[in-house]
């Protein structure tokens, strides 16, 4: 593993970390002198290959990243990380994203700039949910700030929006999917949805969201939110055929998680 994370494979830098860190946590047990010097090796080490796999476009090593910046105070390069993780489809990235324009427009008086601001704050909000159409009780917030053109031009560019992820962030989730993960398997389907138009595959993305639904464990169900996959259930169906949307179906019944 250290040697193709050497050779800057951005999958392999992050799972060296996890397993050194795994590494550390074995060793808490030895003497508290040995114990010290891991903690300290694991820190650089973590910080070393979890941004070399973040520049190495993995996505769950971008989000990461992003958290470690903010908590060094580095707020500006938190952003861009944060930025990266949430175009690639990273709803959390997405979230922090639309916390930190709501934060910056508390900051500040009303302008034409701070209405560039709240439309960034409503996008990447809206994103995150997996929405294309806002809630009424959004919109009557919304309506508070911005005008019903500004409103209609962030429906468009949600409309518009599509995930870009890398082939080792793609590899991730799928594999993790195939374990019954609910997070990974929302992702495939989101991806599969809304991708770029050679990699849209509405079958693939119906069948993920579907076993996501069925296989979705307990604590899910406290930020799953039915609206969400309402919206993500119709445009899937919406472009598939009855024979396609049954076939689908079927395949779902049939399927079992790895264990």
């Amino acid at each position: 593993m250290h040697v193709r994370a050497g050779k800057a494979d951005a999958r392999a830098q992050f799972d060296f970390v996890a397993a050194f860190n795994g590494k550390v946590s074995c060793s808490m047990q030895e003497k508290e002198s040995v114990v010290e010097d891991l903690f300290r090796k694991s820190a650089a080490i973590s910080e070393e290959w979890i941004e070399k796999s973040a520049q190495g476009g993995y996505l769950p090593a971008q989000s990461q990243w992003a958290n470690m910046l903010k908590m060094d105070k580095k707020f500006q390069e938190s952003l861009i990380w944060s930025r990266k993780a949430a175009e690639q489809g990273d709803s959390n990235s997405q979230r922090d994203l639309a916390t930190y324009y709501d934060e910056e427009y508390k900051k500040t008086v009303s302008s034409n700039e701070d209405i560039k601001v709240v439309e960034e704050m409503w996008f990447w909000h809206n994103l995150a949910e997996y929405r294309v159409y806002w809630t009424a009780l959004d919109q009557g917030r919304a309506k508070e700030v911005l005008d019903s053109y500004k409103i209609e031009a962030i429906e468009k560019r949600l409309h518009a929006w599509k995930p870009s992820p890398t082939a080792s962030t793609r590899q991730k989730f799928q594999e993790d999917a195939e374990t019954a993960d609910f997070d990974a398997q929302m992702m495939l389907a989101r991806f599969s949805l809304y991708g770029d138009s050679p990699k849209r595959d509405f079958s693939e993305g119906y069948f993920w969201l579907l076993a996501a639904v069925k296989y979705m464990p307990e604590e899910a169900i406290l930020y799953f939110k039915p609206i969400d996959y309402d919206g993500m259930k119709i445009r899937a169906e919406k472009n598939l055929t009855p024979e396609q949307i049954t076939a689908v179906k079927e395949r779902v019944k049939d399927w079992k998680p790895e264990l």
